[in-house]
């Protein structure tokens, strides 16, 4: 830790070159846009407010710095340590992250729209009032994470870590969480409105009153879950699996359950879909052969996660998440 006593170090410009060891300095409000700053020691190091759209900090150590309010936006962070830094209401808008290790950071109303944090660690980051929407979090770590609030919207979270993650009221509509963790997660009030958690392990998962409409959850480990009087209306649970969970008064009208397995359920109250016979003409017409769409997010295929990471690993062009 920084002591508060200290003098400020405030650096030269002939200073800031990569791998410069900058720890402790003092550049708040500085104009440091496009700065290349690659395996720089900005540990502890004071930016509040300050511009460095598009800089290169890949591989940097930015641990407690403080970073509130600054403009990161299309900055490479690639591998960068952030750990337990201040980026409260920062702008990383398109910023690189893949690699970053952001354990414990405080990103609370940042805007994150379309970064890439692939593979990132953040465990225990406060994200709660942070926007990502279409932002890339496929096999990123979020455990313990805090994104009560969030938008996310769009993003894709392949595979990605939500163990013991508080989603309250965030809205995931349209998110690819597709094969992800929600072990002891909690998204009571949480929108998945049209989102995909196809294979997605979803243990203790506490989501009172949650939104999952149109949503796809093919082939899914429902485990102790409390669904009770959420809104499950057209999901597609094809092949998946509830044990133990509190179902009450969840409407599942126009779902399909195909192969859907609740054995041991709480059910009470529930709504189930009807049966409907639909009539196309006099007897003999056949109905159109039009394959109905799905109104869900279509997830990542294997190859195409397995390019991702791939990616996350290396520097250059990165695939899109989808």
């Amino acid at each position: 830790m920084n002591d508060p006593g200290a003098t400020p170090h405030v650096p030269d410009q002939a200073d800031l070159v990569p791998g410069a060891r900058l720890r402790g300095v003092t550049l708040e409000g500085s104009a440091l846009a496009g700065a290349r700053l690659s395996g720089a020691d900005l540990g502890g190091a004071r930016l509040t407010g300050s511009v460095l759209r598009g800089a290169d900090l890949s591989a940097a150590n930015l641990e407690e710095a403080r970073l509130g309010e600054c403009d990161l936006a299309a900055a490479v962070l690639r591998g960068a340590v952030i750990r337990r830094a201040l980026l409260a209401s920062a702008c990383l808008r398109g910023a690189d992250l893949r690699g970053a290790d952001l354990t414990g950071a405080d990103l609370q109303g940042a805007d994150l729209v379309g970064a890439d944090l692939a593979k990132a660690r953040l465990v225990g980051t406060n994200l709660s009032g942070a926007n990502l929407s279409g932002a890339c979090l496929v096999a990123a770590d979020l455990t313990d994470a805090t994104l009560a609030g969030a938008e996310l919207s769009g993003v894709g979270a392949s595979a990605a870590i939500f163990a013991r993650a508080d989603l309250g009221g965030s809205c995931c509509r349209l998110g690819d969480f597709s094969e992800s963790d929600f072990t002891r997660a909690r998204a009571g009030d949480a929108s998945f409105e049209r989102a995909t958690l196809a294979r997605a392990r979803l243990v203790e998962l506490r989501a009172a009153r949650g939104v999952f409409e149109l949503a796809d959850l093919r082939g899914a480990t429902l485990d102790r879950c409390d669904l009770a009087d959420a809104n499950l209306v057209g999901v597609d649970l094809t092949g998946a699996r509830a044990t133990g969970c509190d179902l009450r008064r969840v409407d599942l009208y126009w779902a399909t359950l195909a192969s859907f397995d609740h054995s041991e359920c709480r059910l009470e109250g529930v709504r189930l879909p009807e049966g409907v016979q639909v009539a196309f003409g006099p007897l003999g017409v056949k109905p159109p052969a039009i394959r109905p769409r799905p109104l869900y997010r279509s997830p990542l295929t294997a190859e195409e996660r397995a390019a991702l990471l791939k990616a996350a690993a290396a520097a250059g062009e990165v695939p899109s998440c989808g």
